[in-house]
């Protein structure tokens, strides 16, 4: 799996951003931001996405469980699922197609 670094992507919207391209994933690294840095940041992701694009979105901030779903369903973006794993929080979500 090569990802391009945050340096080869032209927007940043996190401590670190890289799209996969084998994929086309666009990974958010927003460990450590606090409620409402995630979800802002997460918009500001899915608005410069192309549609159908997956944001995997890495979280710390026990608040985005709430947040994030809930800046899915407002944008019409597909809330694919999360996980926790030592205290991290992965969203998936998808741009809607229209």
């Amino acid at each position: 799996m090569k990802a391009t670094s945050s340096s080869d992507t032209p927007k940043a919207f996190g401590r670190r951003t890289a799209t996969d391209a084998a994929t086309g994933e666009l990974h958010l690294d927003l460990k450590g931001l606090k409620c409402p840095l995630p979800a802002l940041r997460t918009r500001k992701a899915l608005a410069a996405a192309a549609p159908g694009t997956r944001l995997v979105v890495d979280c710390t901030d026990p608040m985005s469980v709430i947040d994030i779903p809930h800046l899915a369903a407002e944008t019409g973006s597909c809330f694919e699922g999360r996980t926790l794993d030592a205290g991290v929080i992965t969203f998936r979500l998808r741009k809607a197609n229209s």
